[in-house]
């Protein structure tokens, strides 16, 4: 076998490893989408965690601190809108996801050093602050408590799954949201407030 024979043999043999690398990558990157009708939304009373209830699903996940910040009575009144972005989720249940909270342009004085303490910027047109989410998703099929919380509209969130091939999904635990004897909900023994009234009531929009 000549020299440059050999040389195409090994040039195809690499750009054939290539492309076999690239198609295993994509077998093994496949996600399938399902969209989740959104049922209410909470946080726990200590602020640890925020809870998302959804028509198949409940969402816990850690709450950030500028979330919480969001939520005092002195950012209530300037909290604009909250824009959660596309989620995914693994074989293990734990979902991952992106939310922009935004506050109106004009703060007062103290508003403004309380938002500039949670990590929100001045963009010109108001302030924003994008925050990662991480937590777990569990199965909301035997969940007995109300139904939805009063939306003025419907809410819908698009969760990508894992469903590469030779992954085994792990059955999705039941929630862990619970009815008390009163009819108020709680995560464990900690009793949840909903949140709505911040991240929608005072919005012009919420952008799933």
């Amino acid at each position: 076998m000549n020299l440059n024979r050999r040389h195409m043999l090994a040039g195809a043999g690499v750009a054939m490893l290539g492309l076999s690398g690239c198609i295993t990558s994509r077998m093994y990157e496949r996600r399938s989408e399902y969209t989740e009708t959104i049922r209410g939304f909470f946080m726990t009373r200590d602020g640890d965690s925020l809870v998302i209830l959804g028509q198949r699903y409940h969402y816990v996940f850690a709450a950030p601190p500028a979330l919480a910040e969001a939520l005092k009575p002195a950012l209530h009144s300037v909290a604009e809108n909250a824009d959660f972005w596309t989620f995914d989720v693994d074989h293990n249940n734990v979902i991952k996801g992106t939310v922009v909270l935004r506050l109106k342009k004009d703060l007062s004085d103290e508003q403004r050093a309380l938002a500039k303490a949670a990590g929100f910027e001045d963009g010109g047109r108001g302030w924003s602050k994008r925050i990662e989410l991480k937590g777990t998703r569990y199965s909301a099929e035997r969940f007995a408590g109300p139904t939805s919380q009063k939306f003025n509209q419907d809410y819908t969130v698009t969760v990508r799954e894992d469903a590469s091939p030779g992954v085994t999904a792990l059955k999705v635990a039941a929630t862990p949201v619970t009815v008390l004897a009163d009819g108020a909900l709680a995560l464990g023994a900690v009793v949840l407030l909903p949140v709505f009234l911040v991240v929608m009531a005072n919005s012009r929009g919420f952008g799933f």
